[in-house]
């Protein structure tokens, strides 16, 4: 039931976010040919950045919850298109959130399927330095995603262990975020041995 509603409410907050890049000019973002696609990405500027990043942030999360839906999985091409101009326009924008992606994307994915534990490493790198290490969900994601899988039992326990050890009001607007990252470290923690067993 939780994960109907939160599909439901990122399939009309990710509608809602289309219609704004529409109302930008970029018109029909989910029927246009793929190369028209990053055409259309290359005609925004930096002061589309936020709608851009949200809009990809919402339309990944839903993805994720479709992941059974061959229709939902080959849209996810044109986020990460997404993404990555946001990389070129601003790359530091929420705590380098798109680098925070590119990690996910890279480390995630199977090698024959453009997997890269080097790439993604150096993506969750860059946006923790880009977030001044004060976005605390980054550590987690980087844990979870590249210390776990490349195996370093070390890595993955001192990273959410720093997550627990730093407070969560490092920045007034990430409070709620990091008091997230906070619990989501403890549970990780919670289950070391079974990950690296």
């Amino acid at each position: 039931q939780d994960k109907e509603y939160a599909n439901l409410l990122y399939e009309r907050v990710r509608q809602y976010a289309l219609r704004s890049l529409e109302r930008r000019g970029f018109k029909d973002p989910l029927q246009r040919p793929f190369d028209d696609f990053q055409g259309g990405l290359k005609r925004l500027g930096k002061k589309d950045v936020p709608i851009l990043f949200w809009t990809a942030t919402c339309w990944a999360n839903w993805i994720r919850l479709n992941l059974d839906s061959m229709e939902a999985l080959s849209e996810l091409p044109r986020v990460e298109a997404m993404m990555r101009r946001v990389l070129e326009l601003d790359e530091g924008f929420h705590y380098g959130g798109a680098h925070l992606f590119m990690g996910i994307w890279y480390a995630s994915r199977p090698k024959i399927a453009g997997g890269d534990l080097k790439k993604a490493q150096e993506h969750f790198l860059k946006a923790l330095d880009l977030g001044d290490k004060k976005f605390l969900m980054a550590y987690v994601y980087y844990a979870s995603y590249y210390a776990r899988k490349i195996m370093d039992k070390e890595l993955f326990t001192s990273t959410l262990q720093k997550v627990l050890e730093t407070p969560a009001e490092t920045s007034p607007d990430l409070i709620l975020l990091n008091s997230i990252a906070k619990r989501q470290a403890k549970e990780l923690l919670s289950h070391v041995e079974e990950y690296f067993e």
